[in-house]
């Protein structure tokens, strides 16, 4: 490791920032307040419609319908850009709306229900669910026509406490019950919120306020005499648990003060009493509970409501009506720390005070066996893993793929990392072996016990020449015509030999001296003849080899295989006659001269396998001498050096010998980069796509994502500075960062 971190976890006591007093116009007493944004809206005692987008500082009237009574509001409320407003007075029932087109509001319009006020309602998006006369009722189209909601048989008054995307919370008294928004079913959901409290005398009154904070759903329940609980279920209301941290604890000694208002702002819950003993609290966790009422005097402490706008937090209740703080922000509070914030108002224990090597604070240390540079301070192993033996998930392995002296990357033996050479097994189903199938189909490594042809072509065959160089012959065609008796001659041996064999009915070809296919009279009136007179031929004989009706003595090619005779090393053998192409293979080896087929021939190029120098015994394109093993096909040699053998195709192709991402003819296993992106295998994370490799500028956009290793053009960059904008805390260079958390 080339950093070490250390983490201080601590609290520091900070001043906090002071409530201080909103002034309303005319001192009057605001009722209701609604935050939008950073823009105020509220309703004052006097039925006032007001406006601020200061913070409070500046207050605007928005004109009212002349119906309006000075006085009173049961309703207000914003919707989008609707605003509502209502009052129960006297024999009226009104119920106001207005909109705001984008440039000014409108005039107040009354709404259609006006016999039925709108007792409360609550709304999620533009889904409004509203207490009237006749019951609850929803509506999204803001107000203008209502749907009657069938609720649980309730005796007595409902209040809705909170609404989203799926449920709907309302409660009588302390009983809770939630309506799933798809299915339209109610449940009764109170569980143990009306067991858990004070003893006797208090008891159970009602519901204070339903909020939802960081995915919890939060209550508050109030018991009699100013007592509350609270409470959190992280299944919706399924079930719930206590909150027994919260430090607000009533003077009767029986529990905590009521909470009877609440709200949330990034990741904050805050928390209002209803006491004159202690006001605000906050918390980001539920354990962890601060206060947060400096600048409150006692008879201010007390909260009706809370309001949250971007910037600022605001309390109804107390003498003095209204009130606004800073928010709480967290973060670091150290100036000592790298990630200091100034703006943070409360330590959240995120200090960190050593930046890591590439320049972040807090950063972790280069992956372990890399540099800062991203590059591998090990070898690769076949997969492109910066590892080391008995890592896990590294291919490393002790010895070589087949068991050699190691170490290894990870190869097996057919090229396939991580592989068990099971995938080019050979054809006795071993790995590792070099057993091939030769041309009478027996699987062996052993060269030398390889078939051969007969002579008649046939591999593994067993027909053999006769004495007459006949493959197959037995032996008669080179016996002198006549010569029965088979001593060179012929006399009167031959002559009652041939009496024989007509008297027993026998026939024999060297008897037939015509030739006639009988063996009879005339035969041995021949014979009497030669033996009398001579045979005719010039040297006294008879013997014609090839039989063509010329005696060898007059024949110019005695065994009629093409070669003539003073150029015939036998000319009465038609197999045998020269070695005119140095071959060591006879030219006359097919039976007829034919230098250019004189021999087996594996491969078929034309030239015997046993006499060529250039022999090619497996056909894969290497002649033997430079075959690293002739009889298999599929291996020969690696002149490119690339460690894939050229003949992995069963042909010699160096530029087609092992998968070859990119197509520059080095195969993968040999390419130092493989996807060709610029970026070296050893420092690519991905060495089979060009558009990823790495981060080393640390701008979280991939430095290869345009096809090529670049990290000044890895992502869209507004400003030029050679970060992405994903990556870059000030995309415009305006000084103001747009990113504060990230980068610290």
């Amino acid at each position: 490791m080339l950093k070490k971190y250390l983490l201080l976890l601590f609290s520091i006591t900070f001043s906090q920032a002071q409530w201080t007093q909103v002034n309303i116009p005319n001192n009057q007493n605001m009722e209701k307040l609604i935050p939008n944004g950073n823009v105020l809206y509220g309703a004052t005692s006097a039925a006032s419609i007001l406006f601020s987008s200061d913070n409070g500082l500046n207050w605007e009237s928005l004109p009212l319908h002349p119906d309006i009574f000075p006085y009173g509001v049961d309703l207000f409320e914003k919707v989008d850009d609707y605003l509502f407003f209502s009052q129960n007075i006297g024999g009226s029932t009104n119920n106001y709306r207005t909109y705001y087109n984008g440039e000014y509001w409108g005039d107040w319009e009354i709404l259609p229900y006006n016999e039925s006020i709108i007792y409360e309602f609550v709304y999620h998006e533009n889904n409004i669910y509203a207490l009237l006369n006749q019951g609850l009722s929803y509506s999204n189209d803001y107000g203008t026509s209502w749907e009657l909601i069938e609720t649980p048989e309730i005796s007595g008054y409902i209040h809705l406490q909170y609404v989203d995307n799926q449920y709907l919370y309302i409660n009588h008294g302390c009983n809770l019950y939630r309506y799933n928004i798809e299915t339209n079913e109610w449940t009764d959901i109170t569980g143990i919120l009306d067991d858990i409290g004070p003893p006797e005398p208090y008891s159970c009154t009602s519901i204070s306020q339903i909020e939802k904070f960081a995915d919890k759903l939060i209550i508050s329940i109030y018991w009699y005499g100013g007592v509350g609980t609270l409470f959190y279920s992280e299944t919706n209301g399924d079930s719930w648990e206590i909150i027994s941290s919260f430090p607000s604890m009533s003077s009767s000694g029986y529990g905590h003060n009521n909470v009877s208002a609440m709200t949330t702002k990034s990741g904050t819950l805050y928390a209002g009493t209803a006491t004159s003993q202690d006001g605000i609290f906050y918390t980001q966790n539920l354990i962890d509970w601060m206060e947060y009422s400096v600048g409150l005097s006692s008879y201010n402490l007390s909260v009706l409501a809370l309001a949250v706008t971007e910037e600022k937090i605001y309390k109804l209740g107390g003498t003095v009506n209204l009130f606004q703080n800073e928010l709480i922000e967290t973060g670091c509070t150290d100036p000592e720390a790298c990630n200091y914030n100034p703006d943070a108002t409360a330590d959240d224990g995120s200090c960190e005070y050593e930046v890591d090597c590439f320049g972040v604070c807090g950063g972790d240390d280069p992956q372990e066996h890399y540099d800062c540079a991203g590059n591998c301070l090990v070898e690769l192993d076949c997969a492109g893993n910066c590892c080391v033996l008995g890592e896990e998930g590294c291919y490393w392995q002790e010895t070589g793929p087949c068991g050699e002296e190691g170490p290894s990357n990870g190869m097996d033996s057919c090229g396939v990392c991580g592989g068990d050479n099971t995938s080019c097994m050979d054809c006795l189903g071993i790995p590792c072996s070099d057993a091939y199938i030769d041309n009478c189909g027996v699987c062996d490594d052993i060269p030398e016990n390889d078939c051969v042809q007969d002579c008649a072509g046939t591999w593994g065959g067993d027909t053999e020449e006769d004495d007459c160089g006949i493959c197959g012959g037995d032996g008669s065609s080179c016996q002198l015509l006549g010569d029965l008796n088979g001593d060179g001659t012929i006399n009167v041996i031959d002559i009652v030999m041939s009496v024989d064999l007509i008297l027993s009915n026998n026939y024999n070809a060297i008897g037939d001296v015509n030739e006639d296919g009988l063996l009879n009279v005339i035969d041995v009136v021949m014979l009497v003849n030669w033996v009398l007179n001579g045979t005719g031929c010039s040297d006294g004989s008879s013997w014609d080899y090839d039989m063509d009706g010329i005696c060898d003595t007059d024949d110019a090619d005695d065994d009629n295989d093409g070669a003539a005779d003073p150029a015939d090393s036998n000319d009465n053998n038609e197999y045998v006659c020269s070695d005119v192409d140095g071959d060591n293979c006879d030219d006359c080896s097919s039976g007829s001269f034919d230098p250019a087929n004189d021999g087996p021939d594996y491969n078929g190029n034309g030239i015997c396998d046993e006499g060529e120098a250039t022999n090619d015994t497996d056909g894969d394109g290497v002649i033997d001498d430079e075959d690293s093993d002739p009889y298999n096909p599929y291996q020969c040699s690696d002149n490119d050096w690339d460690t894939c053998d050229d003949c992995s195709t069963g042909m010699f192709s160096p530029s087609d010998d092992g998968w070859d991402y990119d197509g520059d003819g080095s195969c993968d296993a040999g390419d130092a980069d493989d996807d060709n992106d610029g970026a070296a295998d050893p420092a690519d994370s991905n060495d089979n796509n060009e558009f990823v490799c790495s981060d080393n500028d640390g701008d979280t956009c991939d430095d290869c994502s345009t096809g090529h290793y670049d990290t000044s053009d890895d992502g869209y960059d507004y400003d030029g500075d050679g970060q992405c904008d994903a990556g870059d805390c000030d995309d415009d260079n305006d000084g103001c960062q747009e990113c504060w958390d990230y980068c610290y």
